[in-house]
């Protein structure tokens, strides 16, 4: 989690450890905001289960929000944003 966004588009929370973490941070524009609640989500020792089958395709088109997100711009700033944010898991 410290490199890259490893938790897929496909996921399940429960309610009472969103609300715990104050959800999705609004002020994460550049992309990926899915990543800064997953780490939200661990740090405190939150923990996944990966399921050991392929249950979904994700497809992934030119005028996508992931490829508009992608450069090497929006990651340095995604970075940028997490190391302030959550230096301590960092």
């Amino acid at each position: 989690m410290a490199r890259d966004n490893m938790i897929f588009a496909c996921s399940l929370f429960r309610k009472s450890d969103w609300e715990k973490v104050d959800g999705f941070s609004e002020d994460m524009k550049m992309g990926r905001e899915d990543w800064e609640f997953w780490i939200k989500l661990l740090k405190n020792g939150g923990k996944v289960v990966k399921l050991p089958f392929i249950g979904f395709f994700y497809r992934i088109h030119a005028g996508s929000k992931r490829k508009k997100t992608g450069t090497n711009q929006k990651k340095r700033e995604r970075i940028a944003y997490l190391n302030a944010k959550h230096p301590e898991f960092f």
